[in-house]
């Protein structure tokens, strides 16, 4: 009894530290991330990520309940389960399916699918606040020389956020990263780039994996791993002015567009009317609103200057846009520098 709860206390400790390492997000901001497993003391213990900044092992249990399962058709998490089986030095027999580590003249770490192991994997937690271009580059090592001979693939996805379905990475797939029988020799090199919508973002998951083959699965390792990225450059945003002519009746519109310097980050902006030689009210419509930029959205046309604009008189309409940095939001009134846009009386 005494026994049984020491290994339930240690069980749970795994877990607890595995699941920890997830919540620690490697700040991209701070420098590129590198991992290779030549440091044999970073993982110890079954099922223990805690001395591995931001990887964390999964078995991939019911990931799916088939075998020969091409990964890109996998979005799921399954059944959670930290795994690792720590210092193991022969690959060859090796059998139990999952993520290990093998401490042999090139150590890593290697996945393998089994009856349980579904699909186990690998997840980067990164923090990609600030960046953008975010490339992920890594070694698929074939570590078994034994007799089998599996078609054993490999999968890059990627989510943002904790929750929800992965997408795969365009170039992260390889139909088989191994050869055989016997042979043991093959390293493919993967380098993909992530897309636009991971720029910026403060939760991101990389997640690498295989599935259980139809034979006998064949390790495979991920070694050598690299995520890159550039930093975000602080947009700007202009107002370029417009004209048109107002005739002698009726109300007229004018629509301003509100560009850009460079679509690296989200960001909102206030903007507002404001009197030249014209006077709200008594000459146009005054309005305020917000203007909201996307990653990688295009310019905006600011809808308060489609505000019917009356024809007693010119009228000039000052927007006050501010220099902003991605992900800001900027208040009306303090503007980097005034833009007046002039309505000319025909």
């Amino acid at each position: 009894m005494e026994c049984s709860t020491g290994l339930w206390g240690e069980a749970i400790g795994s877990v607890f530290w595995g699941l920890r390492m997830s919540g620690v997000y490697f700040s991209l901001a701070g420098g590129n991330f590198s991992q290779d497993w030549s440091n044999t003391s970073l993982i110890t213990t079954d099922d223990n990520w805690a001395g591995v900044p931001s990887v964390v092992g999964y078995r991939g249990d019911d990931i799916t309940g088939s075998t020969g399962v091409d990964p890109r058709t996998l979005t799921g998490d399954g059944t959670i389960t930290v795994d690792v089986n720590a210092n193991q030095t022969n690959p060859n027999t090796f059998s139990t399916g999952g993520v290990a580590e093998f401490n042999i003249a090139n150590p890593t770490i290697a996945l393998n699918g089994s009856g349980t192991a579904d699909a186990p994997n690998i997840v980067l937690f990164m923090d990609a606040t600030g960046r953008k271009n975010l490339n992920v580059q890594l070694d698929v090592r074939d570590l078994d020389a034994s007799t089998d001979n599996a078609i054993q693939p490999f999968n890059i996805q990627y989510r943002v956020g904790e929750t929800g379905a992965w997408t795969n990475v365009s170039g992260g797939y390889l139909a088989d990263a191994t050869t055989g029988p016997t042979l043991a020799t093959l390293v493919t090199h993967v380098s993909v780039d992530l897309p636009a919508a991971a720029n910026g973002q403060g939760q991101l998951q990389i997640r690498m994996m295989t599935t259980n083959a139809a034979g006998n699965d064949e390790w495979i390792g991920l070694d050598n791993i690299v995520v890159t990225s550039d930093a975000m450059v602080g947009s700007t945003v202009t107002v370029a002015n417009v004209s048109i002519t107002e005739g002698d009746a009726g109300d007229q519109l004018l629509t301003f567009t509100v560009t850009r310097s460079n679509a690296d980050g989200a960001f909102t902006l206030d903007y507002a009317t404001q009197d030249g030689t014209a006077t709200a009210v008594s000459d146009y419509n005054a309005a305020a609103g917000t203007l909201s930029f996307t990653v990688g959205g295009a310019d905006q046309p600011d809808g308060v200057c489609g505000d019917p604009w009356r024809r007693d008189g010119g009228a000039e309409r000052g927007l006050q846009p501010a220099a902003v940095q991605p992900g800001q939001h900027h208040e009306h009134g303090q503007p980097a520098d005034h833009l007046g846009d002039r309505h000319d009386h025909q």
